[in-house]
């Protein structure tokens, strides 16, 4: 059995986005690359199919049209090691009681074995709530109970210190 002893040995999550905030109007999209480079987040209203070796070189904006993809909303970023490779997009300009689909793309400069990155396995979608839209609050925490590290307590132990912490921020 092998143990971790350097947190930069053990396994991290290389690609993922979560849905944020969302109102009938906007949403946050917080993402996560594997390797630094520049991606493009496409959120559009219809499906995103692709097979994902098809893009070869071709910029991200000359592509979509190809395979269906009109108008869509089309946000870059540079993500950096220095941000841990993440970056929360806020897109705006939606329609209430709408699905969005979206998926992420790495540039034809970044050095990855797949440009598609995310949104084509997979239907990646989030609606936007109806009109007329009454704000509330919701704070939530998201844990795990992994610690390969041996930094802390462990195991059981460790759902004490997470109620604590949720109770702090009044999370429900």
């Amino acid at each position: 059995k092998y143990t971790y002893d350097r947190e930069d040995l053990a396994n991290r999550l290389s690609d993922g986005c979560i849905i944020g905030h969302t109102t009938p109007h906007s949403s946050k999209i917080w993402v996560r690359v594997a390797v630094e480079g520049i991606y493009s987040l496409i959120v559009s209203r219809q499906r995103i199919r692709v097979a994902p070796d098809e893009i070869g070189d071709q910029p991200i904006d000359w592509y979509l049209p190809t395979i269906g993809i009109f108008n869509p909303i089309l946000e870059h970023h540079h993500f950096t090691s220095a941000t841990d490779k993440t970056h929360v997009f806020t897109i705006t300009g939606l329609e209430p009681n709408t699905v969005y689909h979206y998926a992420v793309v790495a540039a034809p400069e970044v050095t990855i074995y797949r440009r598609w990155r995310l949104g084509f396995e997979q239907k990646h979608c989030f609606k936007t709530p109806p009109l007329p839209y009454e704000h509330s609050h919701v704070n939530f925490g998201f844990f795990s109970c992994h610690d390969p590290f041996k930094k802390g307590n462990s195991g059981i132990d460790l759902w004490d210190d997470f109620f604590d912490i949720l109770n702090e921020y009044q999370a429900s």
